[in-house]
């Protein structure tokens, strides 16, 4: 018998039986040094962890004692804080309410000098920025400074605005021009009158322009527009005449596409036929050689790579029969053909 390796198969099983006793011996040992090991690697983490819990509480102790070192330290630290807060308190409250405030309301009562580079009063609900008198300004010496303004608030309109002199006894009236006020509206319509007039002609020679503009650019676009109509037409012409053309020529084509279409159908209806098909059954009844690096039928429901063949009965002269019966199908493997005759 071919492949009977009952014998290869109870070597190999005693071998691995062997090889596992083996195995199983080294573990053995292996496994009670390891024991032994963990056994005294314990010991020693339990000394360990004995002598750490000692060292811990050791700390803590002392870890107590310094806190309550601390608190006591800090609660002395903190009283004589709040004593210099309290004293610094009461003394920043004396002394703000002789400051003004960025945001209330003050009442400067000394003497201010601003030599800032800006004093800005841009965002100011009202500015009032000279001294305000009823009646009019005193006179005297030395009775202003140089450069002093006041405003007389029950002097006529343009007329309340006061400088001091350069003598620095009295005063001298700040904006009184009225007469430089009529002078200034007489030249200004005078300016306007005569812009007016100019305006007025330009206006009208700029409408005549215009209009003649307006009248040679309406014929300009009714020439373009007979042009363009007659290139329409023209063009609407051509374009009928070439899709005539280009549809009978298109009609032709398909005509001839259409029979070489049928001609191919049926040369290629006619050579299937004689082709296999990959997915259906097929008889083959010519010679054909497989060539490929493999042939495989491993995943076929049936194979049949033997012919078979099953010879009628031959009547001869002598009346007697002949059998003849070759490589049948239930022969065994390496036997050769051979015939019975039977007379």
């Amino acid at each position: 018998m071919v492949n009977d390796d009952t014998a290869t198969a109870s070597a190999a099983n005693a071998y691995t039986d062997s090889a596992v006793a083996a195995e199983a011996t080294a573990r053995a040992a292996a496994d009670t040094t390891l024991q032994s090991n963990i056994n005294a690697e314990t010991a020693a983490r339990q000394a360990a962890d004995t002598t750490l819990q000692n060292n811990i509480n050791s700390e803590a102790t002392a870890r107590m004692a310094a806190d309550v070192a601390e608190a006591s330290a800090r609660m002395t630290a903190d009283t004589a804080l709040q004593s210099d807060i309290n004293t610094e308190t009461a003394r920043a409250t004396a002394a703000e309410a002789t400051k003004s405030s960025l945001a209330g309301d003050n009442t400067f009562t000394g003497s201010n000098t601003f030599t800032g580079l800006k004093v800005d009063l841009s965002s100011a609900g009202a500015t009032l920025p000279v001294q305000s008198i009823l009646g009019a300004p005193p006179t005297g010496p030395t009775i202003c400074m140089a450069g002093q303004m006041v405003l007389q608030k029950d002097a006529p309109a343009g007329q309340q605005l006061f400088i001091c002199n350069t003598a620095l006894n009295g005063w001298v009236m700040v904006n009184d021009d009225a007469a430089t006020t009529q002078a200034a509206q007489t030249y200004t319509d005078a300016q306007v009158a005569a812009e007016a007039a100019a305006r007025t002609a330009a206006d009208n020679a700029e409408a005549a322009a215009r209009q003649a503009a307006d009248t040679t650019f309406q014929n300009n676009i009714n020439s373009e527009t007979a042009v363009r109509m007659a290139a329409d037409t023209a063009e609407a012409t051509a374009r009928m005449a070439a899709d005539v053309a280009e549809a009978s020529a298109r009609m032709t084509a398909d005509t001839t596409l259409q029979s070489n279409i049928n001609a191919e159908t049926a040369r290629a209806t006619a050579a299937e036929a004689t082709k296999s098909s990959l997915a259906g059954d097929n008889t083959f009844t010519g010679s054909n050689t497989f060539t490929g690096l493999k042939v495989d039928l491993s995943s076929a429901g049936a194979t049949l790579p033997v012919q078979s063949i099953l010879e009628r009965r031959l009547r001869v002269r002598t009346s007697v029969w002949r059998d003849r019966w070759c490589c049948r199908k239930t022969r065994p493997p390496g036997s050769s053909c051979s015939f019975a005759i039977r007379r």
